[in-house]
């Protein structure tokens, strides 16, 4: 095979690799999967608080029962209030089973002092709580609740002014629908707050409501398989370039020609003009020669004797030299 028909086969499998490589690189950073999201249904937990507080009658008011309409009211002017909580559920897809299971923690607080979470026997006695599925009532007594703070501040050492009921209901909720099933669990809480200010005693309720959503959603999962089948096609390609790149490389080495003992002789003069001399060099009978095999060897033996390299031309020979005392080294390279 002719070397310039080697040269192009050559550049013909670097492209080929240079090819093979960038598509297995995209092929690689590609995703052989993805995942589809499709939305079903979507669905509401709501949490809803409401209040009427029940006050000695008055002139601020006007009236002995006030509602949720009414943000702050006077602790001097109330009896009891009554607290209602209710829970709903609602959802675009048609429900053929709802359960909702409730639970309720209830605890006063002294912010920045202390916290006491009431046990079911102190919930029932300070605070009348009835529980009907999802829902509950409670009305409070704030002598009562009053009577319990004082107990809390004289064995902590506090004295409490201002002091919270926290109210925690949690629905465990379990919903069969037409889009799926729903598990879950939905907190909802508020705060009955007794303060003491400039602007009076009295207490505020909230949050009033609080709420969730979710989604039903369908997963499905997509393979790409023409992916896979790029992946496979260009790794084929890339060994199939290499292996052909590295047979047309190796066969150039071989069959191309030998360098030419000018351009062996330049090579060597451009890449060492640092440390060779060029020198009319006499021939000595007395001198003892050794002769190296190549350039480097030569070169080796001049750093080591600390001797420069010599070159000279003769009738049949390029001649490197070091001349060590009576000893000469030299590298001979024929006349073209």
């Amino acid at each position: 095979m002719k070397i310039s028909i080697l040269k192009v086969a050559i550049v013909v499998f670097i492209l080929a690799t240079a090819i093979s490589t960038v598509g297995l690189a995209y092929a690689y950073m590609s995703p052989t999967e993805s995942v589809e999201t499709t939305i079903k249904a979507a669905y509401k937990h709501t949490g809803t608080f409401d209040y009427v507080a029940h006050i000695a009658p008055n002139l601020i008011y006007n009236r002995t029962e006030v509602g949720s309409d009414v943000q702050k009211i006077y602790t001097n002017l109330l009896e009891r209030i009554d607290l209602y909580f209710a829970y709903s559920f609602v959802t675009n897809a048609s429900v053929s089973s709802l359960n909702a299971e409730l639970s309720l923690k209830l605890a006063v607080e002294s912010p920045n002092r202390w916290s006491r979470e009431l046990t079911i026997a102190e919930a029932a006695a300070l605070v009348n709580l009835s529980i009907e599925d999802s829902r509950f009532h409670l009305y409070v007594n704030k002598s009562s609740l009053d009577a319990f703070v004082k107990l809390l501040d004289l064995e902590t050492g506090t004295s409490t002014t201002e002091y919270n009921l926290r109210i925690r209901p949690t629905i465990t909720t379990s919903a069969v629908t037409s889009a799926g099933n729903v598990e879950e669990k939905f907190v909802s809480e508020t705060n009955i707050s007794f303060k003491q200010d400039v602007g009076g005693r009295y207490l505020t309720v909230s949050p009033l409501s609080t709420t969730k959503d979710g989604k039903l959603v369908e997963t499905k999962r997509i393979t790409y398989e023409y992916v896979n089948n790029q992946r496979i096609l260009f790794t084929i390609a890339l060994l199939a370039s290499l292996a052909g790149l590295g047979f047309m490389g190796w066969t150039y080495f071989r069959k191309r020609p030998p360098k030419t003992s000018s351009e062996i002789v330049e090579k060597i003069l451009s890449e060492n003009k640092d440390l060779i001399v060029n020198a009319e060099i006499e021939k000595e009978e007395t001198a003892k020669y050794v002769e190296v095999k190549d350039f480097e060897e030569l070169k080796k033996l001049a750093e080591i004797l600390a001797r420069p390299i010599l070159h000279t031309l003769t009738d049949k020979e390029q001649l490197f030299l070091v001349i060590d005392n009576g000893t000469r080294y030299t590298y001979k390279i024929p006349q073209a």
